[in-house]
């Protein structure tokens, strides 16, 4: 409800008093200082002391397990089934460094600064505080019935405006703006679903990410927030250790071989998928290309899937049809591919294929060599 009444307010006409260039700790008369509004978020959330007590955050997000320290470190472990874990993404100080699939980057441009600032709103138990003085107090924007706060700083060259709720003074969106790579104006916004206590910390129970230009199956969607912890216990070097355990991928002509990391069946509608450690590099790498057939096999299962690199690019229906597969992905959600079968029939078959392909298992893929008609 509370998203909805947000985001239904996003859209009407709102006014913003404007506080040109206004430095923290100064404000006309009847408005707050950014240092009002800090303080004031602060003690929404839980209070100055409460908060000093918390030097860890830990939750969940779908796939992802996020641990935020306070002082501005993250790490992000993604996993779709144990043992098994795709992808993980560690942030210290300005650097950003991601492990995905046994293949490691180091984060640049928007994407690094996307994570510093998360991992700061996270690492302060999504208050202000650990932007601090930073922050320009820019006015009070009225929507409707709400009114909210707005907060402004500079991050790793973004820009990041923050609403806060003026009646509740918590964090309601984190908008983010800036260039990307090619020059092209970049923006992600960020609303944060309705509150809940977690030892007396007040956290959001819900992500809902929107960025311009980015819609349908490539839109990150919203997501829920489960599995606090503070301060839980970690390991020696935690915040250094970047390694997955994704199995062994490999490619030659016409061949993949590595590993499953998720099966997904559902009983109702028979409906299935199968997660890979493969990469789009992979898929170059074996000569393979849209609307080649290809033969996996795993476990004793074996069954044709037709190959699409990204799921938008599907020009053959009948791939959806019960029993047949298709195998892609979809980039913004999983960097591997996934063979699918919208209903796998019939039900023995699903039966077989439960029992046969398990979460590391080996897996492979041959192309099949299609007959030339005489």
């Amino acid at each position: 409800m509370q998203r909805a009444m947000f985001t239904a307010a996003v859209i009407m006409t709102a006014t913003l008093i404007l506080i040109p260039n206004r430095p923290a700790g100064t404000a006309p008369q009847n408005l707050l200082s950014a240092e009002d509004v800090i303080s004031k978020n602060i003690q929404a959330a839980g209070g100055a002391d409460a908060l000093a007590r918390v030097k860890t955050l830990a939750f969940s997000a779908g796939p992802a397990g996020y641990t935020a320290s306070a002082d501005g470190r993250m790490k992000v472990r993604y996993v779709l089934e144990e043992p098994a874990s795709y992808e993980v993404l560690i942030v210290s100080g300005t650097s950003v460094r991601r492990n995905s699939l046994n293949r490691v980057s180091e984060l640049s441009g928007v994407e690094r600064g996307r994570w510093l600032c998360f991992a700061r709103l996270a690492g302060g138990l999504f208050t202000l505080k650990n932007f601090g003085s930073g922050l320009t107090y820019e006015g009070l924007k009225v929507l409707g019935p709400e009114r909210h706060h707005i907060l402004s700083t500079t991050v790793d060259g973004l820009r990041a405006s923050f609403s806060v709720d003026a009646s509740d003074f918590l964090v309601k969106r984190m908008v983010l703006s800036g260039k990307d790579a090619a020059g092209e104006i970049w923006e992600e916004s960020t609303e944060f679903g309705s509150s809940e206590a977690v030892e007396g910390i007040k956290l959001p129970t819900a992500l809902y990410i929107s960025q311009v230009g980015v819609g349908g199956t490539y839109s990150p969607g919203p997501r829920p927030l489960a599995d606090f912890k503070l301060n839980a216990e970690l390991e020696a070097g935690f915040f250094d250790d970047l390694k997955v355990n994704a199995g062994r991928a490999q490619a030659s002509p016409g061949r993949l071989e590595g590993n499953v990391l998720f099966s997904q069946f559902d009983e109702e509608d028979l409906f299935v998928r199968i997660f890979t450690n493969w990469t789009e590099e992979d898929i170059r790498a074996a000569g393979l290309k849209n609307g080649d057939v290809l033969i996996l096999t795993s476990g004793g299962a074996e069954f044709e899937s037709k190959l699409y690199v990204l799921e938008n690019q599907v020009d053959d229906p009948a791939v959806y049809s019960p029993g047949n597969s298709l195998f892609t992905h979809t980039p913004t959600r999983y960097p591997a591919f996934y063979a699918q079968f919208n209903t796998l029939s019939p039900k023995e078959r699903f039966d077989d294929f439960k029992v046969q392909v398990k979460v590391l298992a080996p897996i492979q893929a041959r192309k099949k060599e299609q007959r030339r008609s005489s």
